[in-house]
């Protein structure tokens, strides 16, 4: 049926605009399906969950990034994880964004491509 999946990750932010620009008037028909976290500059403490189904995209807040946390608090959720602590961006701590995409005869390069176009100039 064409149908395949791949995931999208990269641990820089996204442009709040540009990624709006890119869900809500280029996103790809051929994508069935999408979901995960990603992060954006205008407020990077913030995780927030993707989900698109159809024509239904939503953004929600997830809490807080285990970076944004008082450096005490971070250490001891570290020492716990250590799965966590071993995916530690030493720029990024565990900020990401990590899309997971279902569709048909998708164009991943493009995908790949157009989020690309998304992340920011800015650090933080």
């Amino acid at each position: 049926y064409g149908i395949s999946t791949f995931v999208y990750q990269n641990v820089k932010p996204f442009e709040k605009a540009k990624f709006e620009e890119f869900v809500f008037q280029n996103w790809p028909k051929e994508v069935i399906r999408a979901k995960g976290l990603f992060w954006i500059i205008e407020n990077p403490n913030v995780a927030y969950i993707f989900e698109q189904s159809g024509k239904q995209k939503t953004a929600t807040d997830d809490g807080d990034w285990i970076a944004a946390f008082p450096e005490e608090d971070r250490k001891e959720i570290l020492a716990m994880n250590p799965d966590v602590a071993a995916e530690w961006d030493p720029v990024y701590g565990d900020r990401i964004n990590k899309l997971v995409f279902i569709g048909r005869k998708m164009d991943k390069e493009g995908i790949i491509r157009a989020l690309d176009n998304c992340i920011s100039d800015k650090t933080i």
